[in-house]
């Protein structure tokens, strides 16, 4: 994916985990990992009860919108 292509609230799988957009910064992009919580107990933050991840350039490419097989 490309920095353009994420968007508050999105989820995306990098690998074989999903994460949600939280923040979107100048160049980077701050999501959780959401496959952790229920959707009833997702806690909608912040702060948030799990840890943030910051993904640069290199990362969001590796990221995808449809679960890797």
């Amino acid at each position: 994916m490309r920095y353009s292509d994420f968007s508050m609230g999105l989820e995306f799988w990098l690998g074989s985990r999903k994460y949600r957009v939280t923040d979107i910064g100048t160049r980077v992009i701050v999501a959780i990992q959401s496959n952790i919580f229920d959707e009833e107990e997702f806690d909608p933050g912040p702060p948030y009860a799990s840890m943030e991840y910051v993904l640069d350039e290199h990362d969001q490419i590796a990221c995808t919108l449809e679960k890797p097989e």
